[in-house]
């Protein structure tokens, strides 16, 4: 089992500007503080998901009892792999992607089938080891290359996954160009995982959810704690659903363009951009340690990787969603590169 625990990449003091972590922009304080206002007994009280889950469910159309709301989608993810992969089921995922899974499925007794994928969706190497797997990992878009599949390459595993439980980590969705939620909710033994952490910007509060099969979404929800999320998270996550709409749409727009602006400054001698339909966008680069170095000097913590791993030429940059953030991540990388 793997022993050594996740610690983020970047200082904890000195940074201004966290573009690591691929977080989004939630409510302002003030309306924030009033919402937790309007429930003065929220931190001395068990917590209920049943009211989230039952908008959620309205929200995309399916019963209640298919959606499980929990502390982030990690921790349905977690679930997930220790319902399906107990004694000894292998998970297929793309390789690279989001590092918890191996995580998760090493913590389940589980083991990993890697699919090599980092500019394209890797469909076809997924479907060849289909036969072999428990379940397949389908991180769209990619985390953490920005790679997303299609409708045609989503379609086709549906199709030759043969009996294959399908895992849909679509935390990213909104940023994508096509969305398999309402596809996969509409298929047999397939499970979708969305979160509040990343159009929405509540990363603070650990508020994620899974959507599928009534009897899969059970199983889970008995597989973890009954209160894996707090009441004050539970209260901030339903109303800026129902009030933060708007502002969450125009966030995603704003992101989209700074992500096709900045994929436009990093093509140049020496870098390769990953095309992606995400928040961030990822890139190859001969001196990736010494371009997040001379970040951080000024305040600016972009993701990289240890020396040692695979990824170590590799950054990933969240595109902030706001002008003058995006301004000076943009000046300080042309200063830097030129």
């Amino acid at each position: 089992m793997n022993t050594i625990a996740y610690r983020r990449s970047a200082p904890e003091t000195g940074i201004d500007l966290r573009l690591d972590a691929n977080e989004g922009r939630g409510p302002d304080p003030e309306r924030l503080a009033a919402w937790l206002a309007d429930d003065p007994e929220g931190a001395s009280r068990y917590p209920s998901t049943t009211s989230l889950e039952r908008r959620l469910a309205e929200r995309f159309g399916i019963a209640p009892g298919r959606v499980l709301v929990t502390g982030g989608a990690d921790d349905a993810l977690d679930r997930a792999c220790r319902v399906l992969l107990r004694g000894g089921g292998a998970l297929a995922l793309p390789d690279p992607t989001f590092e918890m899974l191996a995580r998760f499925v090493d913590r389940a007794g589980g083991s990993v089938l890697p699919v090599r994928g980092e500019e394209a969706w890797p469909v076809d190497g997924l479907l060849r080891l289909a036969p072999y797997a428990r379940a397949l990992g389908l991180v769209t878009p990619n985390n953490p290359t920005g790679a997303a599949i299609d409708a045609d390459g989503f379609g086709r595993i549906l199709a030759g996954r043969r009996d294959a439980v399908l895992l849909v980590d679509a935390a990213y969705a909104e940023f994508a160009d096509f969305d398999p939620t309402p596809l996969a909710l509409a298929a047999p033994d397939t499970l979708v995982f969305r979160t509040f952490s990343k159009a929405w910007g509540l990363a603070g509060l650990r508020v994620g959810y899974v959507m599928g099969p009534a009897p899969l979404v059970e199983a889970l929800r008995a597989a973890g704690q009954p209160y894996s999320v707090s009441r004050p998270s539970l209260l901030v996550a339903e109303r800026w659903l129902v009030e933060g709409e708007g502002a969450t749409e125009e966030f995603v727009e704003r992101v989209r363009r700074e992500r096709g602006e900045l994929l436009r400054r990093l093509r140049r001698p020496g870098i390769r951009p990953v095309p992606s339909q995400a928040n961030f966008v990822f890139a190859r680069l001969a001196d990736a340690a010494g371009v997040q170095a001379a970040l951080l000097e000024r305040g600016i913590a972009v993701r990289g990787w240890a020396a040692d791993t695979p990824l170590a030429d590799a950054l990933r940059i969240t595109c902030p969603g706001e002008e003058e953030s995006f301004a000076r991540l943009v000046d300080a990388l042309e200063e830097i590169l030129s």
